[in-house]
């Protein structure tokens, strides 16, 4: 649930949620740094809920990685990371358990909601404007 509420909240892509690592999520100041396309670095604010839902998933239920250094910060079960795939069922999974019939449910649907959230409350259009690039 903490995938599709970060997704909601950050309007990431998929490969960058995936390959979020734990080091480059700061709570307290309530941003992540993403590495997205083009290997360009962002920082990204995360609001106070998804914070605290981050904290209680990194402190009390992300697994035991499977290898010393392997620092994502979602993982599998089994302290694998997890895969673009993987991320899809996630969400197809539970939008099946909401309901939903007729529309696509994907991480990119997440995107586009989050986008249209951000628009309808007075952000301004251009990527630029939702997350700061770091030269």
């Amino acid at each position: 649930m903490v995938i599709i509420l970060a997704l909601l909240d950050t309007g990431l892509r998929v490969n960058e949620l995936i390959n979020l690592k734990i080091d480059n999520v700061w709570l307290e100041e309530g941003l992540i740094k993403v590495l997205g396309k083009g290997n360009k670095e962002r920082l990204v604010p995360i609001g106070k809920q998804i914070r605290k839902l981050l904290w209680r998933y990194i402190t009390q239920y992300r697994p035991e990685p499977a290898r010393p250094n392997l620092d994502n910060l979602f993982l599998t079960r089994d302290g694998r990371p997890l895969t673009k795939n993987r991320v899809d069922s996630i969400i197809k999974r539970y939008g099946k358990i909401a309901g939903l019939t007729g529309v696509r449910c994907s991480p990119h649907t997440l995107r586009h909601t989050f986008a249209i959230d951000y628009l309808r409350n007075g952000g301004a259009r251009g990527a630029h404007c939702l997350s700061v690039w770091i030269e």
